[in-house]
């Protein structure tokens, strides 16, 4: 094999090796999103109050919920987390202990096995001592129609950012269960239970023809 070959084929290994490597790589995946770009800090959440927001839907297989928070430099408060159903039903809860930095903040709460429609969030700050400093959360406005409650006042037409998250750490592998599902969802019957297949052979045939180009140009016989 000629030294051009030996390089093609070193590069075409690295490729291989570097996506299963991605595949294999374990980490948080969510289980939902309300969809709401964290485009800026809509309101500030001090001591012992609480922000609520309803019109969400809570995933299956939710074990936590992420939001986007700002803390102005400084260790973040404990916080808590409820979801509530119909009637005012808690359907999960969880707290997050003090200390951690701004950013995406993940309050663990119990999982949930099942869907539910409807429900609302709420996250309380539960900062010791009265603290007046307040933290910042992150969401989009203005969107009518949607409106936060935040200590007993209505924020109109705002909403928060809100990520469910699966339990522990999976890599893109263990999802493809999943990922297959949910490809089939909302498509004609006689396509939605092989297009992920043909999806798949057609990825593999263009990376099986990629790696034969790059083999073909470093042959010393391929034309420049």
């Amino acid at each position: 094999m000629t030294p051009a070959r030996w390089v093609a084929a070193v590069g075409v290994c690295a490729l291989i090796a570097a996506l299963l490597l991605a595949l294999l790589h374990r980490e948080p995946r969510r289980s939902g999103t309300n969809l709401t770009p964290p485009a800026v800090f809509i309101l500030g959440l001090t001591s012992g109050k609480q922000a609520c927001q309803s019109a969400e839907i809570l995933p299956a297989d939710t074990a936590a919920i992420q939001l986007t928070a700002g803390t102005y430099g400084r260790p973040g408060p404990p916080l808590e987390a409820n979801v509530y159903g119909r009637g005012g039903r808690v359907l999960t809860s969880g707290r997050l202990a003090g200390g951690w930095h701004q950013g995406f903040v993940r309050i663990p709460v119990r999982r949930v096995a099942a869907a539910h429609g409807e429900t609302e969030v709420c996250i309380r700050e539960l900062r010791a001592g009265g603290g007046k400093r307040p933290i910042a959360l992150a969401g989009n406005h203005p969107l009518p129609g949607l409106n936060i409650q935040v200590a007993g006042t209505t924020l109109e037409a705002a909403r928060l950012r809100v990520d469910y998250l699966r339990p522990g750490g999976e890599s893109w592998y263990e999802l493809l269960p999943a990922i297959v599902h949910r490809f089939s969802l909302a498509k004609a019957g006689f396509l939605r239970h092989w297009e992920w297949v043909a999806a798949l052979l057609l990825i593999i045939a263009t990376a099986v023809g990629a790696v034969a180009t790059v083999l073909r140009s470093a042959s010393p016989n391929a034309r420049s």
